[in-house]
């Protein structure tokens, strides 16, 4: 799935995206766990002012991103409430004899 949307990255994964390769590449020993130690030592050396760059890329990443993870979240809700529905119905009409002794007015029609 490459079109797949994926969350936002956080400030800090967004720095490592720009710099990940150009330590890798000028220190073609290390291992990746070693490539983000450094990244995470340079991170904690960044001054504010670029440090801070990255947090605004972040948040406008995030505010982007934030009506399509809505909608996806409210899609997935209402897909889980359908089918809990289905279950309750399914159920119900499964013990309709039962419900018929109880004397409730309900009517359903559900194609099994």
């Amino acid at each position: 799935m490459p079109n797949r949307k994926t969350n936002p990255l956080n400030s800090f994964f967004l720095f490592c995206q720009d710099y990940r390769k150009s330590i890798a590449n000028t220190n073609p020993k290390l291992t990746n766990s070693e490539v983000s130690s450094q990244l995470g030592e340079l991170w904690r050396k960044l001054d504010s002012k670029t440090k801070k760059s990255y947090v605004d890329r972040s948040r406008n990443e995030r505010a982007v991103c934030k009506p399509y993870f809505l909608t996806k979240n409210l899609n997935i809700l209402l897909m889980n409430i359908f089918r809990t529905l289905k279950n309750i119905i399914r159920i119900m009409l499964d013990n309709q004899e039962m419900l018929n002794l109880v004397n409730l007015p309900l009517v359903l029609k559900y194609n099994h």
